[in-house]
């Protein structure tokens, strides 16, 4: 039961509800296919979410300090950046599924999203601070790649409200 707890929390952290929807397992064995299933089970939009929230939270920071009020920075951000970060989400999800099919082997991941044994939930467990780890480490990197590329992808409209789109976040 404390295995699962540790996955709970780890999913909590990680996203929140669906950006987009799941897939149907239509590959059974497939390890990329239970990889995707087992990101469902653990709840990986919560962590999305979250990451985007924060991903704004440092961006609005970043705008701030640059002279924008709070208000304008909050506009710029929802309107032109985290648009961008939203809808290349599923990128990340790619990422955590590479984790995934690195640390389980097909038949681990198959018994985890069947949560069929008591091996798999200990397997699981012993993995989830290293998940985390991975998981929070990936997104890091892609939050600071896929915004400096919202940045300069809105570079333009940035410019007409006196923003320099070279200040992205690093």
């Amino acid at each position: 039961m404390r295995g699962w707890r540790t996955w709970l929390l780890l999913g909590m952290l990680l996203l929140g509800p669906p950006l987009h929807a799941q897939p149907a397992l239509d590959a059974p064995g497939d390890p990329r296919v239970l990889a995707r299933a087992f990101l469902g089970r653990i709840g990986t939009a919560n962590l999305l979410d979250q990451l985007l929230a924060a991903q704004r939270q440092t961006i609005v920071i970043v705008l701030t300090q640059s002279g924008q009020t709070e208000q304008q920075a909050e506009k710029v951000c929802d309107k032109y950046l985290i648009p961008e970060l939203r809808a290349r989400a599923p990128e990340l999800l790619v990422e955590f599924e590479d984790i995934l099919v690195h640390d389980f082997t097909a038949p681990e991941l198959q018994s985890i999203v069947d949560d069929r044994t008591d091996e798999a939930r200990r397997t699981a467990a012993a993995k989830a601070g290293t998940l985390s780890a991975e998981f929070s480490s990936a997104g890091r990197s892609w939050g600071s790649r896929v915004g400096q590329e919202a940045f300069q992808k809105n570079a333009e409209a940035l410019k007409k409200l006196g923003l320099n789109p070279s200040m992205a976040p690093k």
